[in-house]
């Protein structure tokens, strides 16, 4: 083997290595932020960013309410859609 394959082979390696690692941190800190909410229970903040979210996900942003409770609430995408997707169930519900 040359040492450029090598050199090439290290790096690779290297690289994968790296985002394998920040995928994982990634992930971590998504259950830290869920274990904290838990800890926390439901704050006046978070009550305010739900209402914030339910109010986007009524006026048919869907798109941008799943985005936000994302960002806010540290979930998955499934799980930003269930939770956006209730938010307006109940919205719906409360109207009829």
């Amino acid at each position: 083997m040359s040492p450029d394959t090598f050199e090439m082979l290290a790096m690779i390696t290297l690289v994968v290595g790296f985002y394998v690692v920040c995928m994982r941190l990634g992930e971590l800190h998504s259950q830290l932020r869920k274990l904290e909410r838990r800890l926390l229970g439901d704050s006046e903040a978070d009550l305010a960013k739900l209402a914030e979210i339910r109010s986007l996900a009524v006026s048919g942003k869907q798109g941008r309410a799943v985005a936000a409770h994302r960002r806010y609430f540290g979930t998955s995408l499934a799980e930003a859609t269930d939770a956006v997707r209730k938010l307006d169930g109940d919205a719906a519900a409360r109207g009829a």
